[in-house]
């Protein structure tokens, strides 16, 4: 089957299961004419107390609970959690307080660290516990310099009472860190990884000519948090230093081994990640490699002199948690580093996540913190934690050039050209210069095909196809090859660099022509084969990588990542246990080429340690900015949220003697807040602006020119703007940044330059960014440039969307449809602060306001988020006009047709903005044609025929509706699912805007019928009758029921015809109605047609039919019984059918089934199913949520449904546990009373309406009723007090049923226990429940738990 496949698109952050209300008031309201207040007036009235009753959605906010999906604290589970206290670290408090003018010792700032994990520790052991067990949860990790906080263990429905400590501000879940991999390309299967041969970056950005002059990282302390490190690698062990490891809680940062696997006795993958770890011995080569190996492959790192500690924070697999994360961050800055590098991340773009606050804590103790972006690119918004913290360097990906080999390759006078493929570490292609070697024809190159064939130093030639290209030449190799030709099976050039190897010898790409005509010639006995005119040639390099994740930030919009470095194909050090797992010992080829911003990063981080050697002084503000403002432009048109100032100029930035830093501010967590700290950085961010239409604003931004030069130096500005997919354009918007176009700086001064932001209010929303261009006036080749970003918002909702505007509630429907749309979704960002939103619903025709659906409490929605909200799902409560009681009380339901929502949004100044959306109830379901329908739901396909044509057509009424009301809708907005050979649906399939759908079946000649169903959906989710069909080969014998009946309700007497077709030579043929399942119809009447009444006789048995035939008849789709059944009215079934098996005799008296098929048609039943679900308290397991298990035959319950003169005592219709099914249940406009009495409990009445009527007419439904039944009532007089007590003390350990609540056997502390907790309510089921009594004869409850000893 050949479809389009449309993915369902991810929420970002789902707000709630839908907007609920509770009730206003409980008290009954007068019937007044509503229309006389608009609903503002009536939202604007109501009280303090008024809007508290209502529901209120829950926000996320910086306190409390972080991270945690529903019910996911409910489970006794032990998980590990984050815990953040209230105080800084005391060196970050110190600053803090001197930036606020007040005086604060470092000694002070600690005492209340540590008395805060003081607190911390004596309320865990005091309040927590861990069933089974002694000892309160354990505290893993403490935390007190780069972060204030704790890691716990503890049972998951314990996690909220940590936030009972006086200590504690928030608790975040402890997320999964990796190191990131980069998402594999699509390949074809004969290639594993496409890996270039790259120009290395030292010599590419003239890192070697730092070398040179001396510039070499001596003495900087450079941190590594990772995997760990191969630290016995010639090239590693004479920078490592030290460090620890935070997986095993040891002072031995090692990699995990192979040996460690073999040991581990775990599975060897993790997904596509080996137990055995590499990434950070990759990282560390990068930073410090010293070129020590006695290999040809050497790897010399950016800063080899510097010093290497190792922090391992991830282990086995390559993932590890946040609190190792934070704790490696938290050692690194008591061990003094200078620069750390993080080359992990997780999918949490959070400015404010606790690995981000860590980072940016650890920066302001002076410690210059570098980290990759990620790969989760090429899309916006793609930044992890902690590549989001504001003060740390965020680097992107980018590549270098890629070098690349050609020959002309010659066989006597015939030649052609080869294109370099892989080689080993020792090989170079330029050797292969002017060498005449023999061609040796290896067939496709496998083992077997150099078997009595010999290769030994001669060219293996291979013909690509069946297995991996990587193997084809390993193979070439083992057996003695010099190199390998290697011919593509398709037109062109193989087209891929399979890189370097220690498995590799030099191989060449050539084209399958070439190929086929150079196996002719090996064939004809030329064999011998020349390279020349060698070649090497170069891509442009510079371009972004792909997969390096984009920002901005979420919520501040930062500028991230702000630089980018060689990212693409990276050669650097290895463990020797992933390239020789017999010999580990051996590293002289223990390197390997990675991509990833993991490789990025620790380039920045070494040009950061180049920096502090020439200038110990420098800080990481200043690191940050002198590595931005001495950036290059790439090779191709990027967004500043991609590539920040550009790819890192080592070079530049160590001679540079100019400073261009912007004077900026951002917010980090304190305490309960977020607090403004200078932020000194190279980029130009005016933030977000909240500008409303009638109005502009202008901002000011400093930016600091430092000249350390012996000259006076004058810049001349430029404003460029960038505009990019997503972004506006400034001067169509009239926005305007402005800043003095020539800058004079004096030698050796600073000089302070204002930029301003100008704003209106007709600008659009959204992003805008450019950059300023600085040149030196005098030498053209000095120049900076400063990103600059913003974003407009306007006050209020920078967006608010309905996803939909047709539904089909629930109340319409039963079953589920994962394709009907029961409730509508929202989509809002705030650009502004709001205080509430509320939800009215008016008639679509009148603009009648008709009721409340919801509100929604949104002062704890942040800004600049995508929130998606369940909006409506049917249900209102309608405006009285009452003004005491504007709201009713009771939900109801919205029948179908057009209204419009209402959304009314208050700001905190109290203005109120309104938006109004179309929408419609929508219950009837599409129509659909197709160019498949006919009276036979047998399709015949001819031999040979791959595929079968179709086209379908579905319509909705309801489209011309919402077209008149202004929505930009047509019969595009139907869909359909298709079943193809199994009952499992595949779509939804998009129509055109004519509902039509055109695509060919697959057929298949292995499958005596290929079943293929079409569904049609319209917008709403209304499921049309399903279109059945089912393919069969040409001339195939079959029989089907033929009628014309799309809708059918319980009980219809309905006309049928039973159908023979491709039959000859039947004697006798018995149609069979029973059906083992579900008994669709019944039999009622059968007569033969009027063509068979003299060729047949019949005989008609209960359900089954025989029909004798008189002669020798050819059956030509020919109606031979025409019949009337009736639907079966004791089963709630949404469908049926008409489809009796055959079987039939032939001419020699053998018997034999007969292909069959009928036609599906909609059935809506004449009466309800409904299962009561009941819920005693006493029953409810303990810590739990469910009903536990009881022998409901001896329970003693009694339940009672009635509705007028209807009664049914259902006492013994339990089918299973506390649950009960009737079926049927009349239909009835009014509500049935459901009353159940369970011993020991309340007596419980609930009444609920089952069903709905729809244009005059009363449908059934299958639904459930839960009944919740409230425990201690002993005596059942409508209130638990002390005589419920005295009765269970009355039958202390016996087995009273009454006084048994929990139907355990013995009446004893449990069952007083339910008295206790409910002790005085009274029953609200029933009216007029006696008040509770507390004393009797001088009893009380707490006399008599005395008594008992309790």
């Amino acid at each position: 089957m050949v479809v389009t496949k449309i993915a369902k698109k991810s929420v970002v952050l789902a707000l709630s299961t839908g907007l609920l209300l509770s009730p206003l008031s409980a008290n009954p309201y007068k019937t007044v004419n509503a229309t006389a207040w608009k609903a503002e007036d009536i939202l604007s009235s109501l009280t303090t107390e008024q809007r508290q009753a209502l529901q209120q959605l829950e926000l996320n906010n910086q306190t409390g609970l972080q991270g945690f999906q529903d019910g996911e604290l409910n489970a006794e589970d032990e998980i590990s959690v984050i815990v953040e206290f209230h105080s800084k670290p005391s060196h970050v408090a110190v600053l803090e307080a001197k930036m606020k003018g007040k005086s604060l010792t470092k000694e002070k700032a600690q005492a209340q660290v540590e008395q805060e994990h003081k607190i911390f520790k004596e309320d865990v052991e005091k309040h927590l516990t861990i069933k089974g067990k002694k000892n309160a949860p354990k505290i893993t990790r403490t935390y007190q310099s780069a972060y204030n906080g704790a890691a716990i263990t503890l049972p998951a429905n314990q996690v909220e009472d940590l936030l009972k400590s006086n200590a504690v501000k928030a608790v975040y879940k402890n997320i999964t860190y990796t190191v990131d991999p980069v998402q594999p390309q699509e390949l074809p299967s004969d290639v594993e990884r496409e890996i270039t041969t790259s120009v290395e970056s030292l010599s590419y950005l003239n890192v070697d000519k730092l070398h040179e002059e001396g510039i070499t990282g001596d003495g900087i302390k450079v941190g590594v948090l990772d995997t760990g490190v191969d630290y016995g690698h010639p090239d590693l062990k004479d920078a490592y230093k030290g460090g620890y490891d935070f997986v095993d809680n040891d002072a031995d940062p090692m990699e995990a081994t192979y040996k460690d696997w073999e040991v581990s006795k775990k599975p060897e993958y993790n997904g596509s990640n080996p137990y055995y770890t590499s990434h950070g011995t990759h990282v560390s080569g990068t930073i410090v490699g010293q070129n020590k190996n006695d290999s040809e492959v050497s790897v010399e790192g950016v800063a080899p002199d510097a010093d290497l500690y190792a922090y391992r924070v991830l282990g086995p697999y390559g993932s590890g948690a946040s609190e190792g994360v934070i704790a490696g961050i938290d050692k690194a800055v008591q061990d003094g580093m200078d620069v750390i590098n993080l080359s992990l991340g997780a999918a949490v773009n959070d400015p404010y996540y606790p690995t981000s606050t860590a980072l940016n804590y650890a920066v302001l103790n002076g410690v210059t913190a570098v980290v990759s972006a990620g790969n989760s690119g090429p899309n916006g918004h793609t930044l992890g934690s902690p590549g989001t913290a504001a003060l740390a360097l965020t680097v992107g990906a980018s590549d270098v050039p890629v070098s690349q080999t050609t020959f002309t390759g010659k066989a006597g006078s015939w030649s052609t050209d080869l294109v370099s493929m892989a080689r080993s570490f020792s090989s170079t292609f330029a050797s292969l210069e002017g060498t005449t070697l023999e061609l040796v024809d290896v067939g496709l190159g496998n083992k077997a095909d150099y078997i009595n064939k010999n290769v030994q130093g001669k060219i293996a030639f291979v013909k690509r196809g069946d297995f991996a290209l990587n193997d084809k030449v390993k193979f070439a190799k083992e057996n003695g090859a010099k190199a390998v030709i290697l011919y593509n099976n398709i037109e062109g050039h193989v087209g891929f660099n399979l890189g370097e190897s220690t498995d590799y010898v030099p191989a060449f790409s050539m084209t399958q022509k070439a190929g086929e005509e150079l196996k002719a010639a090996i064939a004809n006995g030329n064999k011998t084969f020349t390279f020349t005119n060698g070649k090497e040639s170069y891509t442009e390099g510079d371009k972004l990588a792909d997969f390096s994740s984009r920002g901005p930030v979420n919520g501040n919009f930062e500028m991230k990542p702000e630089i980018v470095a060689p990212g693409v194909s990276v050669l650097s050090t290895y463990p020797s246990y992933m390239v020789n797992l017999k010999t580990p010992e051996n590293y002289k080829y223990a390197y390997a080429r990675l991509n990833g911003t993991s490789m990025a990063s620790p380039f920045a981080a070494g040009v950061a340690a180049l920096l502090l050697e020439e200038n110990r002084d420098l800080g990481p503000a200043e690191i940050k900015t002198i590595l931005m403002n001495t950036s290059d432009q790439l090779n191709g048109d990027y967004s500043v949220f991609e590539v920040g100032a550009g790819r890192i100029d080592p070079y530049q930035a160590l001679h540079s003697q100019t400073k261009i830093q912007v004077q900026d501010e951002t917010l980090i967590p304190n305490g309960e807040n977020l607090v403004t700290i200078k932020n000194q950085t190279g980029g130009l961010s005016f933030n977000k602006q909240v500008v409303a239409d009638d109005s502009s604003i202008k901002v000011k931004k400093t930016i600091q020119f430092t000249n350390k030069s012996s000259k006076k130096k004058t810049f001349d500005v430029k404003v460029v703007e960038n505009p990019q997919k997503g972004t506006n354009g400034l001067k169509e918007n009239g926005v305007a940044v402005e800043v003095d176009s020539t800058i004079k700086v004096t030698e050796n001064a600073v000089k302070n330059v204002n930029v301003a932001l100008t704003l209106p209010g007709t600008a659009k929303k959204g992003l805008y960014e450019g950059y300023l261009l600085i040149t030196n006036s005098e030498d053209q080749t000095e120049n900076y440039r400063i990103p600059f970003s913003f974003k407009k918002s306007q006050p209020g909702f920078d967006k608010l969307e309905l996803l939909s505007r047709a539904l089909t509630p629930s109340y319409y429907n039963h079953a589920f449809d994962g394709y009907r749309t029961t409730q509508l979704m929202s989509q809002f960002n705030l650009g502004s602060p709001v205080e509430t939103l509320d939800i009215v619903l008016q008639d679509g025709k009148t603009n009648k306001e008709l009721g409340l659906v919801g509100t929604v409490n949104m002062t704890a929605a942040l800004t600049d988020r995508d929130y998606f909200l369940q909006t409506f799902n049917g249900n209102y409560y309608k405006f009285t006009g009452d003004k005491k009681n504007p709201v009713a009380s009771e939900a109801s339901i919205a029948e179908p047709g057009h209204y419009k929502l209402k959304f009314v949004s208050t700001l905190p100044s109290g203005k109120i903005q309104t938006k109004i959306d179309d929408i419609f109830i929508d219950i009837e379901t599409p129509k659909v044609k197709s160019s498949l329908d006919g009276d036979s739901p047998f399709l015949e396909y001819k031999p040979g025929q791959a595929t079968y044509p179709f086209e379908v057509e579905i319509t909705d009424d309801n489209v011309a509706t919402m077209q008149q009301a202004g929505l930009n809708v047509d019969q595009s907005s139907n869909f359909a699912v298709y079943t193809y050979g199994f009952p499992m649906p595949n779509g939804p399939i998009r129509l055109d805007k004519n509902g039509k759908w055109i695509d060919e079946v697959e057929m298949n000649p292995n499958t005596k019928s290929l079943s293929f169903n079409v569904i049609g959906y319209d917008a709403a989710g209304n499921q049309a009758n399903w279109k059945e069909y089912l393919f069969v080969k040409e001339g195939t014998p079959v029989t089907y029921a033929k009628h014309n009946t799309e809708l059918a309700r319980s009980g219809d007497l309905l006309n049928a015809s039973l159908v023979m077709d491709n039959v000859e030579g039947v004697k006798e043929i018995t149609w069979n109605f029973a059906n083992p399942g579900i008994q669709h119809v019944y039999l009622q009447e059968a007569k033969l047609t009027d063509t068979f009444k003299e060729k047949a006789t019949i005989e008609v048995n209960g359900d089954r039919i025989k029909v004798k035939f008189n002669g020798n008849e050819k059956f030509d789709r020919s109606e031979v019984v025409d019949v009337k059944v009736k639907v079966q009215d004791d089963l709630f079934y949404p469908v049926g059918y008409i489809n009796p098996t055959a079987t039939i005799v032939d001419a020699n008296g053998l018997t034999s089934n007969l292909l069959n098929a009928g036609k599906r048609y909609q059935l809506k039943p004449t009466f309800n199913r409904v299962q009561a679900n009941l819920g005693p308290e006493g029953y409810m397991v303990e810590g739990g949520n469910f009903i536990g298990n009881r022998d409901w035959s001896k329970v003693g319950a009694k339940v009672n449904v009635s509705n007028g003169d209807y009664k049914l005592d259902a006492s013994n219709m339990f089918d299973g546990n506390a649950r009960l099914n009737i079926e049927p249940l009349p239909l009835s406009n009014e509500k049935y009373t459901f009353e159940v009495n369970v011993p020991g409990h309340f007596i419980t009445k609930q009444n609920k309406k089952f069903g709905f009527e729809y244009k005059g007419v009363l449908y059934g439904k299958s639904e459930t009723i839960s009944i919740p039944l409230v425990a201690g009532d002993v005596n059942q007089d409508n209130a638990i007090d002390v005589k419920d007590a005295i009765a269970i003390q009355d039958a202390w350990g016996s087995n009273n049923r009454a006084a048994d609540i929990n139907f355990d056997g013995t009446v004893n502390a449990k069952d007083i226990g339910f008295v206790q907790k409910n002790y005085l309510k009274q029953n609200t089921s029933v009216n007029n429940a006696p008040t509770p009594v507390t004393t009797v004869d001088g009893k009380t409850l707490e006399s008599i738990l005395k008594e008992l000893g309790l």
